[in-house]
């Protein structure tokens, strides 16, 4: 079966880490060379380390973060089994939430979600109008506007034909 396996972007993570680099050893050069400011010092190292180690997580990290085949779309970052594409009503243009770049997807409602056990994170999807299923792409190096034209395109196709696309739009969505 032809599928688009996308990964998140070594150069972003390693943006993350470099800065996250610098925070901490000017915070290990304040704590060392300066009497005052030690709770500044000690935060600055405690708050970018774990910096460090996000952007460590997300540089190792080569799981896919979307699949894309003829059967559906598959996000890690949004919690849900494979959505079918029989249940993709509309994909709409990309949302930018707090820095983050979601394309939010119109779902039918027979599609079971699942519910996230975070309640502010669905009273924080609410208050900035975001739909039920949001495919983060925000670590994700690509072409926007083509991976949205491949998902309109993808959801309105005849089983067969999906993987003539899916083929077609490889190379061009990265």
């Amino acid at each position: 079966m032809t599928e688009i396996k996308l990964f998140k972007s070594p150069l972003k993570s390693l943006k993350l880490l470099f800065i996250s680099l610098i925070f901490v050893v000017a915070g290990i050069w304040l704590l060392l060379k300066t009497d005052d400011s030690k709770i500044i010092s000690i935060s600055a190292i405690l708050f970018f380390g774990l910096g460090l180690l996000f952007g460590l997580f997300n540089v190792l990290d080569r799981r896919p973060q979307i699949i894309i085949n003829k059967t559906g779309i598959w996000d890690r970052t949004s919690n849900q089994d494979m959505i079918n594409w029989k249940f993709i009503h509309e994909v709409i243009s990309p949302t930018n939430i707090y820095g983050q770049i979601f394309i939010p997807l119109v779902v039918d409602e027979k599609f079971v979600r699942r519910k996230s056990i975070y309640k502010w994170a669905l009273l924080l999807g609410k208050a900035v109008r975001a739909k039920d299923i949001n495919l983060n792409v925000s670590l994700i190096n690509l072409d926007i506007e083509k991976f949205m034209t491949m998902l309109d395109i993808l959801r309105l196709e005849v089983i067969n034909d999906r993987d003539v696309v899916i083929e077609m739009y490889k190379d061009r969505i990265i």
